[in-house]
């Protein structure tokens, strides 16, 4: 009598479990982008060199981060908050002047990557 070995049916488990590891591994990476690297709800130029910014009442603000402002398609700038209140409105102090008028909306977000410095 012959001995056949017997099938082995572990190769979907295996899938399985990798694409659920995966899944998990990418939920848990956008969660801590989105805790470490707060959007502005909405953010407006006030003047040449600073911007007004409305974040989430939960983002982790603090004075000295830096932030990144997009004005357009082809130009971009840093900054770094001067000031924040209560409500998660922060001030931010660009790094440069910008050629965009005052009330020109911008997008704006936190570089959670970067420790807090001082304003320059």
């Amino acid at each position: 009598m012959e001995n056949r070995p017997t099938k082995r049916r572990r190769g979907p488990i295996v899938v399985t479990g990798l694409i659920l590891l995966c899944l998990t591994a990418f939920s848990l990476t956008v969660w801590n982008y989105t805790r470490t690297h707060p959007f502005a709800n909405e953010a407006v130029i006030i003047s040449a060199t600073q911007v007004k910014a409305d974040f989430p009442n939960r983002s982790n603000l603090q004075k000295g981060q830096r932030a990144v402002i997009s004005i357009s398609d082809n130009e971009t700038k840093g900054g770094t908050v001067i000031e924040i209140s209560e409500t998660g409105r922060a001030l931010i102090q660009m790094d440069s002047d910008t050629s965009a008028p005052a009330g020109t909306t911008v997008h704006v977000n936190i570089d959670g990557t970067v420790g807090t410095q001082r304003p320059k």
